[in-house]
C-alpha cells in the first residue's frame, strides 16, 4: 500500500471524528441538568470538542515522521510542523518532493517512488 493511501486511510476516519464528537458532546452536554459541579464537566466537554480539530493534525504530524527524507532533513522537524500547521505542512512536503517523484518517472530512474513504504 503507498504512504499516501495509509494517509487517507488514517485522516480520513480522523477528520470524520473531528466533525461528528463536536455535535455529540454538544448534543449530549445540553440536556445536564445545572447541579453543582456540573457547569466545569460541561465547560471541560465544549473545551475538548473545540480540540478536536487537532486529531488531523496529529495524523498528519505521524505521516511526516515515517515518511523517507531527504539527507539532513529532520522528522521530528516535519512531526511538529505537521502537528502545528497541518494541511499546510502536508501541502509544503509534497511540493518538496515534487522533483524526486518526477525523476523516479522518468526512463532511467528509480522504480520505486520516494513517497511509498515498503
Amino acid at each position: 500500500m503507498r504512504s499516501i493511501e495509509k494517509l487517507a486511510l488514517w485522516l480520513i476516519p480522523a477528520e470524520l471524528l473531528a466533525i461528528i464528537l463536536p455535535s455529540v458532546i454538544t448534543f449530549v452536554t445540553a440536556g445536564v441538568s445545572p447541579l453543582p459541579g456540573s457547569r466545569s464537566l460541561v465547560s471541560l466537554l465544549m473545551a475538548l470538542s473545540s480540540l478536536t480539530y487537532l486529531i488531523g493534525h496529529f495524523v498528519i504530524g505521524m505521516w511526516l515522521l515515517y515518511q523517507p527524507h531527504k539527507v539532513g532533513s529532520s522528522r521530528w522537524i516535519w512531526f511538529f510542523f505537521g502537528l502545528v500547521a497541518g494541511y499546510w505542512a502536508l501541502g509544503i512536503y509534497l511540493l518538496v518532493q515534487i522533483p524526486a517523484i518526477s525523476s523516479a518517472l522518468q526512463p532511467g530512474g528509480s522504480s520505486e517512488a520516494p513517497l511509498s513504504n515498503a
